[in-house]
């Protein structure tokens, strides 16, 4: 019986859990979080200067993450690889697909490959690359030509259209209109771009065009979507590209293309080096529009049924 003008005792409060202090190094100041870097290249890790993958922009996860969390962590990691004499070299494996993700080591995109001397050609057969798929015209490939000498690969010519996309900045183009002119006008290239490496086995594929921007973009984004890849992991894949080719690679292009009179302008500097993701969501708009999915795009430009599950068996690895 309890006492009279006495409250019954609170039962007992569940301890609240402590938070560990923050350890500081010595001298007071905080120790910085180790970086991390993505391991899916490791067997080539042997030989970091030409090999191993830029280091992730984000701290390696901590606890269980939501879907959604994990799925925006791995879309920001870098997937370049620094392979000697390009810029813009880069592996699209590791992007989330439905049921699966996108194998490592299997599709390749990049820049000119016509610098790589010694050490970009060891590069690329460390790689396991056995397919080069290059974009470019006549033009653009006579004055730069590929540098693999002592290379055993396939070389395939698909040329989009004539020019750059530089060189179509005298006709006042925008990215956006270019994009969109390669989905409807040359639709049939990029169907055969698409059927050549749904047909490759094994081996490893780089698609290639000059900047390995406008023309290579449009056709890896497409190759990805109609894969299964999800769609925001493609467009934000799309738009590393710029902060690859800022700096040397695009001065060296402006001046190249100042040669031939086209002016200095802001308006070519986009062209050039830009990659906003607005200009790739508004082809895939186009062709949503038109088509419903990029699938259904694909099968209507000529791309048989059979091609299609090739090209998703070849790219994505089932969880």
């Amino acid at each position: 019986m309890r006492s009279p003008g006495r409250r019954p005792a609170a039962p007992p409060s569940r301890p609240r859990a402590r938070r560990r202090p923050r350890r500081r190094a010595r001298g007071g100041r905080r120790r910085r979080s180790r970086s991390w870097t993505c391991r899916k290249h490791s067997k080539y890790l042997h030989d970091e200067k030409v090999l191993s993958p830029d280091r992730a922009e984000v701290r390696p996860p901590h606890g269980v993450l939501t879907a959604r969390r994990a799925r925006l962590r791995r879309v920001e990691i870098s997937t370049r690889i620094p392979v000697p004499g390009t810029y813009n070299f880069r592996d699209v494996g590791g992007l989330p697909a439905r049921g699966g993700t996108v194998r490592s080591g299997r599709l390749f995109r990049s820049d000119g490959l016509h610098r790589l001397g010694h050490d970009g050609r060891a590069a690329l057969r460390r790689l396991e690359v056995g397919v080069i798929v290059d974009l470019r015209d006549e033009n653009e490939a006579r004055a730069m030509p590929d540098d693999l000498d002592g290379l055993d690969v396939e070389v395939l010519r698909l040329p989009v259209f004539e020019g750059s996309g530089a060189s179509q900045n005298g006709r006042g183009i925008s990215l956006e209109a270019l994009y969109q002119r390669i989905v409807t006008t040359h639709s049939g290239v990029v169907v055969e771009a698409l059927r050549e490496i749904s047909s490759v086995g094994d081996r490893a594929v780089v698609v290639h065009c000059t900047a390995g921007k406008d023309r290579t973009g449009v056709v890896v984004a497409l190759a990805l979507l109609a894969a299964g890849v999800d769609r925001e992991a493609v467009i934000a894949d799309y738009a590393l590209t710029e902060g690859h080719l800022a700096g040397e690679w695009l001065e060296e292009m402006v001046a190249l293309i100042g040669d031939y009179g086209v002016p200095d302008t802001p308006e070519l500097r986009v062209l050039m080096g830009g990659s906003p993701r607005e200009a790739l969501e508004s082809a895939l708009e186009e062709v949503e529009r038109s088509h419903g999915t990029v699938r259904e795009y694909l099968l209507a430009s000529g791309l048989a049924h059979d091609e299609l599950a090739a090209l998703q068996a070849w790219l994505i690895a089932r969880d």
